[in-house]
């Protein structure tokens, strides 16, 4: 008999899945663009994922196999749109790899014992962010087992920040930080890029829908609740910080234990627990998205039947796809060497949009119904944030998404055998 999971044990690793590294490195811009509105920037951006979750959820259930976003357009809407769905997404998360792995190097240099060192040796940061890689690199061919077992530890440190934050909320909350930033309307919409951000992994929610218990009753019901439930915590997070910060530009959590003590002791005490909580959150968002994006390649490759893509499936003594994680390794290192650290948030939305637009019309080719109409226009308008954020940044900083996503594009058009769909 398959082990089934409760239900609210499925809603808290729906939850533990999204909310993370994306959360920590968005909130305090979204306090400074938006304001008093920040926390009514997620719940906008919630309500317009709504129609979206639910594409996924019930094409997750229609297709019950590892691939997911690829295997929704490739099925509905033919093997090129699947390719260019899945390749997109893999792009797009690796983007957002490099982000959350950059973040994982700061907080990593940022620790007294290694920080003087790199001061001492002026060793650059890029080359800090190449050392970080080769090392999950080699963990990642070697399939270290104590990584994977220590995920449920890292993501149990990333509520210590969380849990600082609402500490101090008695002490430290004013009204009058909230409302210090105004309420800017027109600051909304621009914000989605950063919002999606932090969003992205909803689709990994569905993956859990067909163990829950009682899965046919409660998978539409399971993955609903879990998402208004990460809405809604991201929301009052976003309105605990306006209150203690309002919209200044300061690290949200780390500033908390000067604010909060007076002793020293107690400060550096608090600060080292804090910084080590979001390392956690960095190095479990990472590990978790490039062990994933492996597989996920590796199961592109392994579904499309080309011969020449084989390579990528290839598996180590280790059972380990290596030449996928040397691809992604190699993947992550361009986008940190060739784009701006910034703008790899609004490629990362940019690669997922696609994708979920694909599964959003992969839906509506399924279930011709209103609901994937709006799911269809949820991603036109998430498209166009990030397009536009593109154009305001200068078009060259997509540069980079824009070449590996027509590489990997190109070479698959040139190598099918099968050029029917």
């Amino acid at each position: 008999m398959q082990h089934t999971i409760p239900f609210w044990l499925a809603v808290l690793i729906n939850i533990n899945i999204v909310i993370g590294a994306g959360f920590f490195l968005q909130v305090q811009s979204i306090s400074r663009a938006s304001g008093a509105l920040a926390p009514v920037a997620w719940l906008m951006c919630g309500l317009l994922l709504v129609p979206l979750v639910n594409a996924l959820a019930q094409l997750s259930l229609k297709y019950p196999r590892a691939g997911g976003i690829y295997i929704f357009s490739r099925e509905q809407l033919g093997a090129w749109w699947g390719m260019v769905s899945g390749w997109s997404y893999y792009v797009g998360t690796a983007a957002a790899n490099a982000a959350v792995g950059h973040a994982l190097t700061l907080a990593i240099v940022d620790l007294p014992w290694i920080s003087s060192v790199v001061q001492q040796h002026n060793v650059p940061m890029l080359a800090c962010d190449a050392v970080m890689i080769i090392i999950f690199t080699l963990f990642n061919l070697r399939n270290i087992d104590f990584l994977e077992n220590a995920q449920l530890f890292f993501t149990s440190l990333k509520v210590i920040p969380l849990l600082a934050l609402v500490l101090a909320l008695p002490k430290l909350f004013a009204w009058q930080n909230v409302l210090a930033g105004g309420m800017p309307f027109d600051s909304l919409v621009p914000q989605l890029p950063g919002l999606l951000f932090a969003f992205i992994g909803i689709e990994a929610c569905c993956s859990v829908m067909d163990k829950v218990e009682n899965s046919k009753k409660n998978a539409a019901r399971l993955i609903m609740f879990s998402f208004a439930a990460i809405v809604a915590i991201y929301a009052v997070l976003q309105f605990a910080v306006l209150g203690v910060h309002g919209s200044r530009d300061v690290d949200p959590f780390l500033c908390l234990p000067n604010l909060f003590f007076q002793h020293p002791g107690l400060i550096a005490g608090a600060t080292l627990a804090i910084r080590l909580g979001l390392l956690a959150s960095y190095l479990a968002g990472f590990y978790g998205v490039f062990y994933f994006n492996n597989w996920n390649l590796h199961t592109m490759a392994k579904e499309t039947g080309i011969v020449p893509l084989r390579f990528l499936t290839k598996l180590n003594a280790s059972q380990v796809p290596w030449v996928a994680v040397l691809v992604q390794s190699a993947v992550v290192m361009v986008f940190l060497a060739t784009a701006q650290i910034g703008t790899l948030y609004v490629i990362a939305g940019l690669g997922t949009v696609i994708a979920y637009a694909l599964s959003a019309i992969a839906f509506f080719a399924w279930r011709r119904s209103a609901s994937g109409v709006l799911a269809m226009l949820s991603c036109l308008l998430f498209f166009y944030a990030c397009g536009n954020d593109l154009v305001q940044n200068g078009l060259m900083a997509g540069l980079p998404f824009v070449v590996i996503l027509l590489l990997g594009l190109v070479a698959y058009g040139l190598l099918r055998t099968d050029k029917r769909a």
